[in-house]
């Protein structure tokens, strides 16, 4: 007995030690080292987490450095430091490729000796990182001065020597499927880069390519800020305000202000650039509406036409003028300006008289100046919506990275766990019935094992989450009567010793309910996950309704517990993987069973009351049978 006491303590130690370290990594502690030290397969395993811990802690610090940074130096600076940490190299440099210039160029070089690699120019096809951006695949050399397989070239290999490299290892940074740089690590010694290490390399290239992307988008938010700004100065005068009408209004008043009496109307180009429609007006507001002026026809057609002033002191001799324009409104005499950025019309500026007038030289550079203020102002009116909108744009690009960035981390980390975690806890599991079986055991030892079982129940829960979590296989649809599925679920949960006696089931159906197309075994795990959430809520009683309802081309299954309900503050991240109410939950469940259901095209949506209870609806499109 006290041997079989000890063996048990001995084993249940360092699993209590695995599951407590593994549950602390779970939470997202990811600072957090499991102490199980040894040469056994539980020693192995705590080796494996604390590596792959390594890795996503080096990727989510990279993801945290990245929302907080735009600027690329230090962004690619943090990839490759933590890159070069990860693998424990002696070096780690970046290079960015130049498609057009076809080659890469080194942006960071850490640990080195001599400062060459800092100037290192890698073309296609040379050196190690030349073959690899002519294959696209990782490539990794135990020694490089003497690898066959690289075009050797002296540059090359005088910075090898010079530097003392013995082993490298360099991946392809990819970003929709296009190279647009390279992540090198190297060794002074010949210890070999292994896959595990490639692999890590190849996440931190991943890390790099969204830095080099993002500081594309910021290069250019910040060039066109910089332009923004320059046209601020230029028209503040005339420029209160950044919308366009108003913008144009202030120019127009000063215009008329200068001429009292005229008709100042200011006309922007429209649909494919070959049609002129007035932007606002002072004195003749009125008869602007539903005019469109073609280029090249009339006078402000003909400003726009040729790119030039346009003046006429007589406009009952001139030919070109508009139909009815002296009729209508009196005009006598005309100046026409093209407004125009950068080689692109954008308008013209029509001033007229209904008075005999000639237009002076220096009124004429005067008004130009106007026009070239409102110029300036619809193109700085456009370039502010258009960098409000990269913007906006970038900040949901950034937010969406982290999130995935962080959602891949979590699947990888969580299917490692389970992988690696599934093997010894077979065996800890086979060991513990052999132990159950024998008549010697009694008292405190019997105790420990119903622990020690209860403890591998829970991890082998843990470890079905986290797989189901990490590598979910696609479903694999048919036609699924989900009252079937139902009966068939509720059937296992009766049996389950979770589920209290005092637990009152209802289920209420539709006479007519229609199949949907779905992965029966998914939805089973789905139907399941819902309804022990629901015991477990309620504890020893209480009552669990499951009802089925054919709504328009939807199927809902509704899941009402009569539990404490769910604090409001936590609704909003039920479905957050690893986010649980209970002391007991993984956090996985409901992260699955909405994956499941987004993957099946439905919805799901939960109504709960504190003190009341809670309510999951979920909706699937039907898919009735031929």
């Amino acid at each position: 007995l006290g041997w079989a006491a000890f063996q048990a303590r001995r084993v249940t130690r360092p699993v209590q030690t695995l599951v407590q370290g593994t549950r602390e990594i779970a939470r997202g502690n990811l600072a957090h080292r499991i102490p199980v030290d040894g040469a056994d397969e539980l020693g192995q395993l705590a080796a494996a987490l604390n590596r792959m811990t390594d890795s996503v802690q080096a990727l989510i610090e990279t993801s945290r450095e990245l929302s907080s940074t735009l600027e690329p130096a230090a962004v690619l600076r943090s990839v490759a430091a933590h890159a070069q940490a990860l693998v424990k190299a002696d070096g780690a440099v970046i290079a960015l490729y130049d498609r057009e210039a076809g080659e890469a160029r080194v942006e960071v070089a850490l640990g080195g000796r001599t400062g060459l690699m800092d100037r290192l120019v890698i073309r296609p096809g040379q050196g190690l990182g030349g073959a690899v951006l002519c294959s696209g695949r990782p490539m990794v050399s135990a020694r490089y001065l003497e690898d066959p397989r690289i075009e050797h070239t002296p540059r090359y290999d005088a910075v090898a020597r010079a530097e003392g490299i013995v082993t490298m290892a360099a991946v392809p940074i990819t970003l929709r499927g296009e190279i647009t740089g390279l992540l090198f690590v190297a060794n002074r010694t010949e210890r070999l880069f292994s896959d595990e290490d490639v692999d890590a390399l190849e996440r931190m290239a991943r890390q790099a390519a969204i830095a080099i992307e993002n500081a594309r988008l910021y290069a250019e938010t910040r060039l066109k800020s910089a332009r923004l700004e320059g046209l601020l100065r230029v028209s503040r005068a005339v420029t209160a305000t950044l919308d366009p009408r108003e913008i144009v209004e202030v120019a127009l008043r000063a215009v008329g202000d200068l001429m009292p009496g005229s008709v100042v109307r200011l006309w922007v180009v429209a649909g494919s650039g070959d049609v002129l429609v007035p932007h606002g007006g002072a004195a003749s507001e009125g008869e602007a509406g539903g005019l469109a002026v073609p280029v090249g026809s009339g006078l402000v057609g003909a400003v726009a036409a040729g790119g030039q002033p346009v003046v006429v002191e007589d406009l009952g001799r001139d030919p070109r003028r508009a139909p009815g324009e002296l009729e209508v409104e009196g005009l006598v005499a005309f100046l026409g300006l093209p407004l125009a950025r950068e080689g692109r019309l954008l308008g013209v500026l029509a001033v007229a008289t209904r008075v005999p007038h000639r237009f002076a030289r220096d009124e004429i550079e005067l008004f130009a100046s106007f026009a070239q203020q409102a110029a300036i102002a619809l193109e700085n009116a456009r370039l502010y919506q258009e960098l409000k909108t990269s913007h906006e744009r970038l900040l949901e690009a950034q937010d969406e990275l982290v999130r995935t960035t962080r959602l891949a981390a979590i699947g990888e980390i969580a299917a490692a766990v389970a992988h690696e975690t599934r093997n010894p806890l077979g065996a800890l599991s086979n060991c513990v019935q052999l132990l159950r079986g024998s008549s010697a055991l009694g008292g405190e030892d019997a105790e420990l094992l119903e622990i020690l079982q209860a403890e591998t129940r829970r991890l082998n829960q843990l470890v079905s989450d986290f797989l189901a979590f990490g590598r979910p296989r696609p479903p694999r649809f048919e036609q699924v009567d989900l009252r079937e599925v139902v009966e068939a679920t509720l059937a296992a949960l009766r049996r389950d010793d979770r589920c209290a006696p005092g637990i009152a089931i209802v289920t209420k159906a539709d006479p007519v309910l229609p199949a949907v197309r779905a992965d029966r075994d998914q939805l089973r795990q789905v139907f399941w996950n819902l309804f022990l959430n629901a015991v477990q809520a309620m504890g020893t009683e209480g009552e669990l309704t499951v009802e089925l309802r054919a709504l328009g081309d939807q199927v809902e299954l509704a899941v009402r517990d009569t539990g404490p309900g769910i604090p409001p503050s936590a609704l909003a991240r039920l479905f957050e993987p690893f986010y649980t109410t209970r002391a007991a939950g993984t956090g996985l469940g409901l992260a699955i069973v909405h994956r499941v259901v987004q993957e099946h095209g439905g919805r799901i949506r939960v109504e709960s009351e504190p003190g009341v209870g809670t309510c999951f609806v979920l909706s699937l499109p039907a898919h009735p049978s031929p």
